[in-house]
């Protein structure tokens, strides 16, 4: 019953509280355009909106650039990470609120939107990666606030075990950097895992990988660590559109015999750290910190809504293991034991995410006026919509070789056709969802506000 309650709570929070995924950090803003500079302003909200007699409050913090300011709103809606100008200047939701004639708001953390009303006013609400199925969620949950939404890589169905990432993972690097690639990396595994066995070449690894801590086999959990630090370096190349051909260069560089030295070479050029941490009990201190000033608090913050949420776990099993060794839910599950409470257990996941799923419908059920997008190259397009669950006014767009959360931001050199057309098809479905008279069976809204735009940025960044 106390995790019931905890869970009903965050759920709650959460659905005014868009905050993403991949994790813990802005993703990277777009290239600036505007000539205005946002201003950085505070604005004082309820800190339950459900209860009326809760009065207490919180200071809100947010952007706003009133470039093209009017009588319409753009609400850009922050995940778990501290908000800067950047998304308050360019990207997608700029050429929005350009063609709209809408000032633009970034908001920190909770808001998801309030301005004064005007007559005939309508809701959009837009999101990316975690934030992507809020705006799902919110058009699905709140059909009379909210009358559209676009999702770009939201993924709607709550999973234990998500193998399926790694498996994309897989995909994306043998499409764009070559079986060669692959057969470097997967040899450059096995010769590590075969290193590890022994203590002497354990001291080579630590050497070759320039760890901060001494490789070894034991205790099993930073063993594991280690292993999961490799593949998150490929899971961060893919999953965030960075240059496979070129990681893929270092991997294959034939003046380079060894398969695990080019593998470490790739691994230390990836790392932006001193030294690479592959300690599994060194985070605990982090993770277990609860205060808001500390470096790691979205990190918990996020771990716990996926201990018991959504699950949503990278596991890599047998079927990854020419490429990469397994990591088990085991291991995921570990982590909740040992930062949250030695009571928890894999039920209590199981119970969370069908609650989940029984709450929002996973992916049996997509409301309408909904447009979603995501990449045949990102790695959480598993659990989001294909063409298979498109629908009348609720269209869905799989685009080739894109990964994740590329149609939310604006254009980019190096952009392909199909992702250029995504966008302005996005653009001209909310723009037609706003201006043009909707039918009376789907009248389900209140028109109380005027235009809204609520953009609840990525992720699984």
């Amino acid at each position: 019953m106390r995790y019931q309650r905890l869970w009903l709570r965050w759920l709650l929070l959460l659905l005014v509280v868009p905050c993403l995924a991949l994790r813990m950090r802005e993703p990277p803003p777009p290239i600036p355009v505007s000539r205005v500079t946002p201003d950085e302003r505070w604005l004082r909200v309820k800190l339950n909106q459900f209860v009326a007699s809760d009065t207490r409050t919180f200071l809100m913090r947010f952007y706003y650039n009133d470039e093209f300011a009017e009588e319409n709103a753009v609400i850009t809606i922050g995940g778990e990470w501290e908000i800067s100008s950047g998304w308050a200047m360019g990207g997608l939701a700029y050429d929005i609120a350009k063609q709209l004639r809408a000032g633009m708001f970034y908001t920190e953390h909770r808001y998801y939107g309030k301005t004064r009303p005007f007559e005939s006013g309508r809701v959009v609400v837009v999101g990316c990666s975690y934030a992507g199925s809020m705006a799902t969620w919110m058009r699905q949950t709140y059909p009379h606030l909210v009358d559209a939404a676009f999702s770009d890589s939201g993924p709607v169905l709550a999973q234990e075990a998500y193998p399926e990432y790694m498996t994309i993972v897989i995909k994306a690097i043998r499409e764009r950097g070559g079986e060669a690639c692959l057969d470097s990396i997967s040899e450059g595994m096995k010769q590590l895992v075969k290193m590890l066995a022994t203590i002497a070449k354990a001291k080579e690894l630590s050497k070759m990988f320039n760890t901060c801590t001494p490789v070894q086999s034991s205790p099993p959990q930073d063993m594991t660590a280690f292993l999961e630090k490799i593949e998150d370096s490929f899971n961060e190349l893919v999953q965030k559109s960075k240059n496979i051909p070129a990681a893929c260069a270092v991997l294959t560089n034939a003046s380079v015999s060894s398969p695990v030295r080019r593998l470490a070479n790739y691994i230390t050029s990836w790392s932006s750290k001193p030294c690479v941490d592959i300690r599994y009990t060194g985070r605990a201190p982090d993770y277990m910190n609860t205060s808001y000033d500390s470096e790691n608090y979205a990190a918990r913050l996020w771990m716990y809504q996926t201990c018991v949420e959504f699950g949503w776990y990278p596991i890599s099993t047998s079927a990854h293991e020419p490429y990469f060794p397994r990591v088990p839910l085991e291991y995921y599950l570990q982590h909740c034991k040992d930062y949250f409470s030695e009571d928890f257990n894999e039920e209590q996941l199981r119970r969370g995410v069908q609650q989940t799923n029984i709450m929002f419908g996973g992916l049996k059920h997509r409301p309408d006026h909904l447009i979603s997008v995501s990449g045949t190259h990102d790695p959480w397009s598993a659990l989001a919509p294909n063409s298979s669950h498109a629908r009348r006014n609720s269209p869905v767009y799989v685009i080739p070789g894109v990964a994740h959360c590329k149609a939310i931001r604006g254009p980019e050199n190096g952009d392909s056709r199909e992702l250029r057309n995504a966008r302005r098809v996005v653009v001209n479905f909310m723009h037609n969802n706003i201006h043009r008279p909707i039918p009376l069976s789907d009248a389900t809204y209140i028109q109380v506000t005027p235009v809204l735009l609520g953009l609840a940025l990525v992720v699984l960044y």
